[in-house]
């Protein structure tokens, strides 16, 4: 976690990074159940330039829109969404494990939310974990997002009104009823 200058609160993971202008990103590294489905496919390593010649393993930053995706929609309900994995989760529902036949049933389109999540919130998720990566918003777009500007809006009314609320309570006229706490009939407190 990270705070700029004006404590807003920002989220990074420099646990592996490089710089994409320089090299291709081909390291299959993350959380489980965070990665990308074109992270997972990247082989294990056992040095770090091993696979860096091979341009079909190479994936962009529409990784961290992937990890944004499920970070939103574990926030949203409890839980990280539940992917299929195209390979591994195919075996697995085929050997009739329970975790292969859950992970073959929930896919990105089949994501279930509970009712009071909003459609755009639902939009939000989902395009950011579309399956292609090509497909997905870049973080611009994700910031653009309707959903996010609905909510940036909605703060905004609220911070307007509690500042209005304060206006008023400091020039109200109408005396104010003084809490018991700072009373002379509150009890007082005394050291032991």
């Amino acid at each position: 976690m990270l705070f700029t200058t004006d404590w807003r609160l920002l989220v990074a993971d420099f646990g592996v990074s490089i710089n994409l202008h320089h090299e291709r990103a081909v390291t299959r590294a993350g959380t489980e159940g965070y990665m990308a489905p074109e992270v997972e496919r990247c082989p294990l390593k056992a040095e770090p330039q091993e696979n860096k010649d091979k341009p079909q393993l190479a994936y962009s930053t529409a990784v961290d829109i992937w990890a944004v995706g499920c970070m939103a929609y574990e926030l949203m309900v409890g839980f990280p969404p539940a992917i299929a994995r195209a390979q591994q989760d195919s075996q697995a529902a085929a050997a009739g494990s329970v975790g292969g036949f859950v992970a073959s049933q929930m896919t990105a389109a089949a994501l279930h939310f509970p009712a009071s999540i909003p459609q755009t919130a639902r939009d939000f998720v989902m395009a950011a974990l579309a399956a292609d990566p090509t497909e997905r918003p870049t973080a611009a777009q994700l910031l653009q997002h309707m959903w996010l500007l609905q909510a940036a809006a909605a703060q905004a009314t609220r911070r307007a009104a509690v500042a209005t609320a304060a206006e008023v309570q400091v020039t109200s006229p109408i005396p104010m009823p003084v809490p018991l706490a700072m009373s002379a009939a509150a009890p007082q407190m005394v050291a032991v």
